[in-house]
């Protein structure tokens, strides 16, 4: 009887040690070199991103609605405006941040990088000047020309 229990001990930690070394290879990658931040297709990037910058427009429109909302028939201060601008900004950032942290696909890095710096430069222009958010759009235009260009549709101010 105790060699059965030594058997089945045997086998268990055999199967244990065959499981062990299984999940270590699909880990590893059986050392093909792969990573877990491999680099997506620009499809998937794109994808990725305009469902992070839709996100966005869902949280702008809100905003829009609340601020109508709370001033219908009112007179709207200056002061009012930039914080209804101000207010825009914070998904708006959010978006971009989640953008950063994607990794871009293989041979598009700088063009990310330079459409993440352009969204930041018209985020920081606005933070500094809300009220020409109401007025112009050319504080995002770099950064929505270079979004609507790589087909990131939804990641425009």
């Amino acid at each position: 009887m105790a060699q059965i229990k030594n058997i089945g001990r045997a086998a268990f930690s055999s199967c244990a040690t065959v499981m062990v070394l299984a999940l270590a290879a699909a880990v590893s990658g059986c050392g093909g070199g792969g990573d877990a931040t491999a680099a997506p297709t620009k499809a998937a990037f794109v994808k990725q991103g305009n469902a992070i910058c839709s996100q966005w427009q869902q949280k702008r429109a809100l905003i829009f609605a609340k601020f109508s909302s709370q001033f219908s028939g009112q007179t709207v201060t200056k002061a009012d405006k930039e914080q209804g601008v101000l207010e825009l900004l914070r998904p708006y950032r959010h978006a971009i941040s989640q953008l950063r942290q994607m990794t871009p696909p293989h041979g598009y890095e700088g063009k990310i990088a330079g459409l993440v710096a352009a969204m930041e430069d018209g985020a920081e222009k606005i933070q500094a000047h809300p009220l020409t958010a109401l007025t112009s759009n050319t504080a995002f235009e770099n950064a929505n020309g270079r979004s609507t260009a790589f087909g990131l549709k939804e990641c425009t101010f």
